[in-house]
C-alpha cells in the first residue's frame, strides 16, 4: 500500500523497550487469504514481487542490517494458500537511514526501524528521501508533534493515528 509505514523512527530514549514489542507484534501477524477474518497480511501480486521483496531482504542484510522477523516465506500455510505469493512480514534494524532498504520504495511488508538522539536529526532523516507520500508521528507531547509536523515533508501527516480519513 502507498500509504504504508515502512521507515520508523523511535527516539533512543525509548527504543530498546519499544523494539521486542513491536518485534512480537508482527511476528503475531497471521498470513493468509485476505477474505478471512483471521488474515491480517494477504499475498504480494506476483512471484515476480515477492522475488523483489526477497532481494530487499537480502539487501538489508548485506548493507549491515538484521532481520529480526520474518523475511521468508510462511511455512504452516493451508496447501489451498500454496499457490498464493505470501511473505512473513520483516523488520529490519541496524541499517542507516540513507541505506538503499530504508530510502527506495520495496511495496512489500517490510519495515526498517531507526533510533534517532534529536527532533533534529529525526526530521532530517525523514525528509531525507525523494518519497514523502505520507507520515504518523506518534507522542504523548502535542506541541512536540506539531512542531515536527511542521517541519516534517509529507503530503499526509496523522498524528497519534494512522489512515484515518
Amino acid at each position: 500500500m502507498c500509504l504504508a509505514g515502512s521507515r520508523i523512527f523511535v527516539a533512543r530514549s525509548i527504543y530498546d523497550a519499544f523494539l521486542p514489542r513491536f518485534v512480537a507484534a508482527v511476528r503475531a501477524l497471521r498470513c493468509g487469504d485476505p477474505s478471512s477474518e483471521g488474515t491480517d497480511v494477504g499475498p504480494v501480486s506476483s512471484a515476480v514481487h515477492r522475488d523483489k521483496v526477497l532481494s530487499y531482504v537480502r539487501l538489508a542484510e548485506s548493507e549491515g542490517g538484521k532481520v529480526e522477523c520474518g523475511g521468508d516465506v510462511p511455512a504452516d500455510l493451508p496447501a489451498s494458500l500454496a499457490g498464493g505469493f505470501f511473505l512473513n512480514p520483516c523488520v529490519v534494524t541496524g541499517l542507516s537511514p540513507a541505506s538503499r532498504t530504508a530510502t527506495e520504495e520495496i511495496f512489500g511488508p517490510v519495515c526498517t526501524v531507526h533510533a534517532f538522539e534529536t527532533e533534529e536529526e529525526a526530521v532530517a532523516s525523514v525528509n531525507s528521501i525523494k518519497y514523502g507520500l505520507a507520515g504518523s508521528i506518534w507522542t504523548n507531547d502535542l506541541t512536540l508533534a506539531h512542531r515536527v509536523a511542521r517541519k516534517v515533508e509529507s503530503g499526509i501527516l496523522w498524528i497519534n493515528c494512522w489512515l484515518h480519513r
